[in-house]
């Protein structure tokens, strides 16, 4: 089973809309994870540790969400395709 790895990165994960709306609920998602592991952490660390946590949880968040933006909006060129050949004809005259 030969298959070409590289056939999977040729077009982007998300498109354009869709790269946005990953990212927002990519957001969402990190932002509720760091809101219940503040909350979790309530009495077994101080709040300069607990806001350490959440902020490192919304630092992936943001970036995670840039990423799908970046992803998502980024275009390549279009394929070029090498040009056709002009079948030649066999029959004679």
């Amino acid at each position: 089973m030969n298959v070409n790895l590289l056939m999977f990165f040729d077009v982007p994960p998300v498109q354009g809309v869709l790269g946005f709306f990953a990212a927002v609920v990519f957001f969402v998602m990190c932002f509720v994870a760091a809101i219940i592991a503040f909350f979790v952490l309530k009495k077994t660390l101080k709040m300069a540790k607990r806001l350490a946590v959440v902020a490192v949880i919304l630092a992936v968040a943001v970036i995670g969400g840039i990423s799908f933006i970046w992803i998502g909006v980024k275009t390549s060129p279009p394929h070029q395709y090498p040009p056709r050949q002009q079948p030649t004809s066999t029959r004679t005259p």
